[in-house]
């Protein structure tokens, strides 16, 4: 990208200007330097770049992970650790033995059935939560453990109570909204073991509650028939009484007035329904009987009470943490090869005490659920209690109307009496006179044939129904499904804590970018559109002091290209007076102060070199000078600028310390007492190198920038922000500071042998005076070679005596 377009590149590809037109010079070498008087030309110079919010992208990823690595390492590393620790410990090696069970939601009915078959979901989905509750009864479990093929299981040999391991390891559901009651286990044990425990639940789960409903209905059958021999012994009895009185009263066996007939027959009818009735209303007691005796099992109850504390939180939560402590203990016992330690005990201990406190927390919870039980009303007890009633309540009316007759309104109006038993039997007794005895008999054995009808056919139904297929019936024999295997375990465990290293480090990484530290140059030259005159590299106090260490020299060779490139640009427009700044403080700016004054002076001009941070100087420290007599008490007209300069050790430099600052010195900047004093230096020195204070939070360098001609920008790599360092640039040229362009500090590079080849090479005196020690050659006293006296100065730890400390 050109640099006099004065525009930038977002990552979309859009260009946009980040400074009015006429607000850089155009340099020959293409750099810009800045300009204040010409207008903004774009309507669209308050538009914030890209560098300064765009988003994060892969180079500013890399960028901040270079900055952070040993946090993301670490961080990264430990929390996949956990990540992967707990995955291992919640994803065991296990396999699943499972069995289905279709429960039908309607009873298969041939021909006759007592069962309630309206269907209703309520009725179903309670037969549901029967059933589940039916295979953890204690009445199964008992059963299936009593299993011979169970004996040598070790997990169960190995429980204290396996009754109460079965209860809360057994996964008994049924599968969504179907007819499928799942019966599985779920362990880390041998698939033999798995399957047989699974085939014995199944088998006592049969056998206990399927076959004993079956064996209930043969009871209900061999009950019906033997009613009904009951009954055919009667009619014997009834027709030998019959056939006696009618022998006794000479009346042939069926000779009746027709009108008798008619009141005997209509008798006999109003007697069967009666008999019907009062069998109706029998069954009714009966069957509400039979059903609260089902509903009050405490069997039952205590199913379901276990199911609502299985199903609490809490103790999902408790249970959980069991199996975790479980999965620990085995893990022991296999690292242990099967020898008691330490470990294992402590374990132990810790899983008997969590069971402890789960059991107390169990009874606890199933004692405030049947206290909540006793204490609310039954709903559903209250609704069949009702209709049992209601159902009662019209057979005993319809029974009264039958016994005591009824008045029927006919169509017409008109009012028709119906006559009951009672009536019929007086006006029966009344016609048959003699013969009432025999009549009364007649009806009874017509009753008692009906009954036995009845009887005989309702066997014949039952024997029917009860060849019908049962309810529940087994449709998928136990089978083991494979689960986990040890492969699958490694690859989620290594998967999960990938996936924890990577989402760490991506997190760390943006919350390092959020910083947005400047990475590189090309953020200040692509992205602000701020020239780059120059970058430093990283040096240290320990490697300053070494004079052969390539970095020192590239050191000097990076500070003489940014003279060189001030010096060429103060042939075309001024640049004689330059404040070096930075956006905040410890960015560098004193070692390219100091360093660049020391290279103009080695270029043969006639340099001053002034500490301008008056709050926070250094540079007495940096040549060894007093503090006192510098700038400050120039400002305060204390002293003559003539008499604050004092000379270095290097020919050609000239230093101005800071002086004893204090708020009229401050306060003398703002003022026009600044502008003789800087008049005055131009006339006598070729350059005045200015070590300025940080722009952001102080008012000290836009105050002297207005005097000088050009300011240089020192960021530090990797700790100056790209936001601070667009703000900085924003406020001088606010206030009317031409912005020469920027110094990167702390640049990685590698030396240029060319660059590196001069610390090896000695002066042609050092040569000749080693060749004369060689021959053995008396030599004269050493003097030093004629070299630059400014070598001292390139000696001296700039980086750590300069307020940065770098």
């Amino acid at each position: 990208m050109a640099k006099n377009d004065h525009s930038t590149t977002s990552a979309s590809g859009e260009s946009h200007p980040l400074v009015p037109t006429g607000a850089y010079d155009h340099d020959p070498h293409g750099g810009n330097a800045l300009q204040t008087s010409q207008p903004y030309a774009s309507p669209n110079f308050t538009r914030t770049p890209a560098v300064v919010t765009g988003g994060m992208d892969a180079t500013g990823l890399l960028h901040a992970l270079r900055r952070r690595w040993l946090l993301v390492t670490f961080m990264g590393l430990l929390l996949a650790a956990g990540v992967g620790s707990a995955l291992y410990f919640l994803f065991p090696e296990s396999d699943t033995a499972v069995a289905r069970f279709l429960v039908s939601s309607q009873p298969e009915v041939r021909v006759y059935s007592d069962i309630n078959t309206s269907g209703d979901s309520r009725d179903y989905k309670t037969y549901q939560a029967t059933q589940v509750a039916m295979v953890k009864s204690p009445a199964v479990l008992s059963r299936a453990l009593q299993d011979t093929n169970l004996q040598n299981v070790a997990v169960l040999k190995s429980e204290e109570n396996p009754q109460m391991w079965l209860d809360e390891n057994l996964d008994i559901r049924f599968e969504g909204q179907s007819e499928l009651l799942r019966v599985a286990l779920t362990l880390d044990q041998p698939q033999e073991d798995l399957k047989a425990i699974v085939e014995a639940v199944c088998s006592a789960y049969y056998d206990e509650v399927v076959m004993k409903s079956r064996l209930e209905r043969n009871k209900t059958l061999e009950s019906l028939k033997a009613t009904y021999a009951e009954y055919q012994v009667q009619l014997r009895e009834k027709w030998d009484e019959y056939r006696q009185i009618s022998q006794e009263l000479g009346i042939a066996e069926g000779q009746f007035d027709p009108s008798i007939r008619m009141l005997f027959d209509e008798l006999s009818n109003k007697m069967d329904e009666q008999a019907k009735l009062e069998e109706q209303m029998r069954y009714l007691q009966l069957e509400f009987a039979r059903w609260k005796s089902t509903k009050d099992n405490p069997d039952l109850k205590d199913q379901q009470i276990n199911e609502m504390v299985s199903g609490d939180m809490e103790i999902m939560t408790m249970d959980q943490e069991g199996q975790y402590i479980k999965a620990e203990l085995r893990e022991a016992q296999k690292r242990s090869a099967g020898r008691p330690t330490r470990e294992i005990k402590r374990i132990e201990e810790k899983l008997a005490l969590h069971e402890q406190q789960v059991n107390a927390r169990k009874s606890e919870l199933a004692q405030e659920i049947k206290s909540q039980i006793a204490n609310s009303p039954d709903i559903e007890l209250a609704v069949v209690t009702e209709e049992m009633q209601r159902q009662l309540s019209f057979a005993a009316g319809r029974l009264q109307q039958v016994l005591e007759g009824r008045d029927i309104e006919k169509p017409d109006g008109t009012i028709e009496h119906e006559k009951g038993t009672y009536e019929l039997r007086a006006e029966l007794e009344k016609k048959a006179a003699g013969s009432t005895e025999l009549t009364i008999r007649m009806a009874e054995l017509n009753q008692l044939e009906a009954i036995a009808a009845d009887l005989a056919q309702r066997i014949q139904q039952w024997e029917i129904e009860l060849d019908a297929p049962s309810r529940i019936q087994l449709v998928d024999k136990p089978y083991v499904m494979p689960g986990i295997n040890k492969i699958q375990r490694y690859a989620i465990t290594g998967i999960g804590s990938l996936a924890t290293l990577l989402v760490a480090c991506l997190g760390i990484a943006y919350m390092e970018f959020l910083g947005r530290r400047l990475n590189g140059p090309n953020q200040l030259d692509e992205g602000l559109g701020i020239r780059v005159v120059g970058t430093l590299p990283p040096l240290n106090a320990r490697r300053m002091m070494n004079p052969k260490h390539p970095l020192v020299a590239q050191l000097t060779e990076s500070i003489d290209s940014v003279r060189t490139a001030l010096m060429h640009d103060s042939t075309s427009k001024a640049r004689q007076v330059v404040l070096v700044t930075s956006p905040a403080s410890k960015e560098g700016r004193t070692t390219v102060a100091s360093q660049l004054a020391a290279s103009l002076a080695r270029a043969g001009r006639r340099t001053l070199l002034i500490d301008g941070d008056l709050r926070h100087p250094a540079l007495h420290l940096l040549f060894d000078v007093p503090l006192e007599d510098g700038l400050c008490e120039v400002l305060r007209a204390e002293a003559d600028v003539t008499d604050v300069v004092r000379p270095t050790h290097a020919e050609g430099l000239w230093l101005m310390t800071a002086g004893y600052c204090d708020a009229d010195a401050v306060h003398a900047m703002a003022t026009d007492q600044i502008q003789p004093i800087f008049e005055k230096l131009r006339s006598e020195y070729d350059f005045v190198i200015i070590d300025g204070a940080p722009v952001l939070g102080l008012s000290d360098s836009l105050m002297m920038g207005q005097h000088c001609d050009g300011a240089l920008l020192s960021v530090l790599r990797d700790q100056t922000s790209v936001p601070s360092i667009y703000k900085a640039s924003e406020l001088l040229r606010d206030v009317g500071v031409r912005l020469i362009g920027s110094v990167v500090n702390g640049v990685t590079a590698k030396a240029d042998r060319r660059v590196t080849h001069l610390q090896i090479a000695s002066p042609k005196a050092a040569r000749k005076q080693l060749e004369a020690q060689t021959k053995g050659a008396p030599t004269a006293t050493a003097t030093k070679p004629v070299v630059d006296e400014l070598d001292d100065l390139d000696d001296l730890d700039f980086s750590d005596l300069s307020d940065d400390k770098n």
